[in-house]
């Protein structure tokens, strides 16, 4: 999984943006991904970079994940299969901020 910059930028050169969504060949597509549960998260790296901490996890779900066109027909994956996906993905925070939220700074699969 990427972020949705990063993700936008990787998209096929075909592929366009319109009012948040995606036209192929002019016709409207629907990315659609459902998270069926979370099978296991391991943190892989922990670091502290300055200030801010930073916290590396893979993390293996089971996922359907499918691509709809502008009248709702599955044009790519199956809507009844869920599949196992591995992601890894590394946060950062500001050890001296009062936020207690971290931010995604970087997705990535495996290999």
């Amino acid at each position: 999984m990427e972020s949705a910059p990063r993700a936008a930028q990787n998209l096929p050169r075909s592929w366009t943006r319109r009012g948040g969504r995606l036209e192929a060949a002019g016709k409207s597509i629907g990315v659609v991904t459902t998270i069926v549960g979370i099978r296991s998260v391991d943190l892989l790296e922990a670091d502290m970079q300055a200030r801010n901490a930073v916290l590396t996890a893979k993390i293996v779900s089971d996922q359907i994940n499918m691509t709809r066109d502008g009248e709702g027909r599955v044009i790519d994956g199956d809507p009844t299969a869920v599949v196992a996906i591995t992601d890894i993905w590394t946060f950062s925070r500001n050890t001296r901020s009062r936020d207690p939220n971290w931010t995604l700074v970087a997705t990535r699969s495996p290999n």
